[in-house]
């Protein structure tokens, strides 16, 4: 039987690994962000998604049921991976709070509204936020 590679996204390490790339895509977007959030939201939620849907992942959460379980709803994943014993604080912290907002229903980030209003995290804490929260659940799916 072949070995599945390790970056296949339908793995923990594919998942993880597709996290760190959204990550590190936020970071460069992050310095652009004053023209034009978005890109930067959008990378900064899938970051955060990925990561969290990797851990799902590895304690045997069936991928058919992402779309409506967690959904693109970063709180409600966040939930779910603590329950499942995700070595992160019981809480989504402010920052994956108010990316959750644009990243889930009726995805701001991804098809921006007329006259909306967003609270941005900010950039720093946010970015220090998704690289915890992919070094603690690629520890974890690594061992």
């Amino acid at each position: 039987m072949p070995r599945k590679r390790t970056w296949d996204i339908s793995h923990p390490h594919g998942y993880v690994a597709r996290a760190k790339i959204f990550a590190c895509a936020a970071r460069v977007l992050s310095e652009h962000h004053k023209t034009d959030f978005t890109p930067y939201l959008f990378c900064l939620g899938h970051a955060t998604e990925v990561a969290l849907k990797g851990f799902l992942v590895l304690k045997g959460v069936k991928e058919r049921t992402f779309p409506r379980n967690p959904g693109h709803d970063l709180v409600k994943g966040w939930h779910q991976a603590v329950a499942l014993g995700a070595p992160i604080p019981p809480n989504p912290p402010q920052w994956c709070e108010l990316v959750n907002v644009p990243h889930s229903a009726p995805y701001d980030a991804r098809y921006p509204r007329a006259n909306l209003l967003m609270g941005l995290p900010d950039r720093v804490i946010a970015l220090k936020g998704i690289d915890d929260l992919v070094a603690a659940l690629e520890a974890e799916v690594l061992k």
